[in-house]
């Protein structure tokens, strides 16, 4: 005696076999997504006593070049630093956030403030984040993805903090590449 299948019990084999399809598919195309996106260490080696890893560039975009000649020059005799700024942009301290004392450069109302915590203490808000080391004004600094950038001068801890006002990023980078130490 033959058993016929129902309607029902056929869709389940069908949807069940195209679940487990998709699923292999899926995992097949992300494994090799992350193979493909993860970067090679390209040398590892002592700096000072930390042992720290070298890895390739990622690709990004290139950042226009930005003309600062023209720009205004902030200048803080008590931290010895110097930087230039757009000169329709505002630049005001607060003198004691959260332990820091904080310079704000304002580029106007549609975007969030650029901000520059000092302490003698530690750096603001990059323990323990990926930062890769670079040079900044001949000191060795730490930056993440060109977004934040910790530089210690002295006794003195500098963290420039572009925000969130992602579209000011060549001019974040124009403004740190003017930064001078006294």
């Amino acid at each position: 005696m033959k058993r016929k299948n129902s309607a029902q019990s056929t869709s389940f084999v069908i949807l069940f076999s195209i679940a487990v399809i998709g699923t292999f598919f899926a995992y097949s195309l992300n494994r090799d997504n992350v193979q493909k996106k993860q970067s090679p260490i390209v040398e590892s080696g002592p700096i000072g006593s930390e042992l720290f890893e070298i890895q390739e560039p990622k690709y990004t975009d290139p950042i226009p070049t930005v003309d600062t000649s023209d720009w205004k020059t902030y200048k803080n005799e008590k931290y010895g630093l110097e930087f230039k700024y757009k000169p329709d942009w505002k630049v005001g301290t607060i003198k004691n956030k959260d332990g820091y004392y904080v310079i704000q450069i304002d580029p106007g109302v549609r975007y969030s403030n650029i901000q520059v915590y000092i302490s003698e203490n530690d750096f603001y808000a990059l323990n323990g984040l990926p930062a890769q080391k670079t040079q900044i004004a001949g000191k060795e600094a730490l930056n993440l993805d060109g977004m934040v950038l910790g530089i210690k001068d002295n006794a003195n801890y500098f963290t420039f903090d572009l925000g969130v006002s992602l579209t000011l990023k060549p001019l974040f980078e124009a403004i740190t590449s003017t930064i001078k130490f006294f």
